[in-house]
């Protein structure tokens, strides 16, 4: 097998019915792939899917409920089927439980698997298989995989790059085609997130943050959107608006698509991982709100211990200031920020990313260059983590 010219495929495993970080990180390496001389597809939930006009990546659709055994075996099914119609040779697992199900198939048909751990969390019962060619979006991750599931560091390739920063260039800052509805009148604050249960801390935080710094100035903070968490969210927001009176304005806009458009109409953009890399490349400073608390605005001091954590703030106590940021905003835009969203470009660029993915299929190819020798290898690692799963 020549790892110049390949046929990937990506699995992604979402159940949540929005578009994720994992989707789109899988989308824009894909991409970088595909730019390199390789044929890429992608396969997903149907409502996973964004709209995309221009991309070179095949979409295939397989739908998929986490508590369903019959949706486990379509899952593994489809990917079969779509191996088999469209002779993808490398499979590009997104996540754990897509490593589960495309192991089998990689197993079946003698095929390399690449697992993608993109999120910030050491995984616990949803380990990595133990094969080599595991690629991680961050150091805490390469190293709780040794710490914690005993994979040894030759086996795991670390990567930061799935950002397509030429996507937010090319569209020129004047463009505000989609409104979010801030005014001029304060600074404007925009958070993105889920807003699920877990996610959903990181954005209580914010609140509290917003509160104390309304005692200062007046500010705006959008939220855009959705899960079960959105209702006591909006129950914080109005105690909040009630104490504070018109000095902190706050709206949920619910589920939105956001476009470099959107992120260009704030003065801050707060969330986590992509989030705030996304607002970056689009010109517009941003700060990471964690479930441990609000870390504060990303520039050169704070970002090496951030990075760490895939810029989630997961381990590491709080420090920052909302309404220090919101004052020293201006001048850092000035003095500061595009020098550091140069740096922010240079490590987080997808191209980077799919260079590293042809480096683990060089790895996993060097160790096992046969079909037979892969598939030895995925069933003694499916039958490790049987084991493993039986302990739990």
């Amino acid at each position: 097998m020549n790892p110049q010219s390949q046929h990937f495929l990506f699995v992604v495993t979402f159940y949540s019915d929005l578009v994720g970080g994992h989707l789109l990180s899988a989308l824009e390496l894909g991409e970088c792939l595909y730019n390199r001389g390789h044929t890429v597809g992608l396969l997903a939930k149907p409502f996973d899917l964004p709209d995309l006009t221009g991309t070179h990546i095949r979409l295939h659709k397989s739908p998929y409920k986490k508590s369903s055994v019959t949706s486990h075996i379509r899952r593994i099914r489809d990917i079969g089927t779509v191996v088999r119609k469209y002779q993808y040779n490398v499979l590009v697992a997104m996540e754990p439980y897509a490593a589960r199900h495309a192991g089998i198939i990689a197993g079946l048909y003698g095929l390399p698997m690449i697992q993608i751990l993109p999120g910030g969390r050491v995984p616990g019962r949803s380990a990595p298989l133990k094969l080599p060619g595991i690629v991680v979006f961050s150091q805490e991750l390469f190293d709780g995989l040794q710490n914690q599931h005993n994979i040894s560091p030759n086996d795991i390739l670390l990567s930061r790059g799935r950002i397509d920063f030429k996507r937010f260039q090319e569209v020129p800052r004047s463009v505000n085609d989609h409104s979010l509805g801030f005014n001029d009148s304060s600074q404007r604050i925009l958070a993105i997130s889920r807003l699920t249960p877990e996610k959903s801390k990181a954005l209580f935080a914010l609140l509290d943050q917003v509160e104390c710094a309304a005692a200062g100035r007046p500010v705006q903070l959008i939220i855009i959107g959705e899960g079960q968490a959105r209702p006591r969210l909006e129950e914080r927001a109005r105690e909040i608006s009630q104490r504070t009176g018109p000095a902190a304005t706050i709206k949920f806009t619910g589920f939105l698509r956001v476009q470099p458009s959107h992120l260009r109409q704030a003065d801050l953009v707060v969330g986590q991982g992509r989030t705030v890399l996304e607002a970056i490349a689009a010109g517009t400073p941003a700060a990471v709100s964690g479930s441990n608390g609000y870390h504060g605005l990303l520039t050169f001091a704070t970002l090496p211990l951030l990075e760490r954590t895939n810029l989630t703030g997961r381990s590491l106590p709080p420090k920052g200031d909302l309404l220090s940021d919101l004052q020293r905003l201006t001048e850092y835009r000035q003095n500061d920020f595009f020098s550091f969203r140069n740096k922010v470009i240079e490590m987080y660029d997808a191209n980077s990313g799919a260079r590293v993915i042809e480096e683990a299929l060089a790895l996993i190819l060097a160790r096992h260059s046969t079909p037979w020798q892969l598939r030895v290898q995925l069933t003694s690692a499916w039958a490790g983590e049987l084991q493993r799963m039986c302990r739990y």
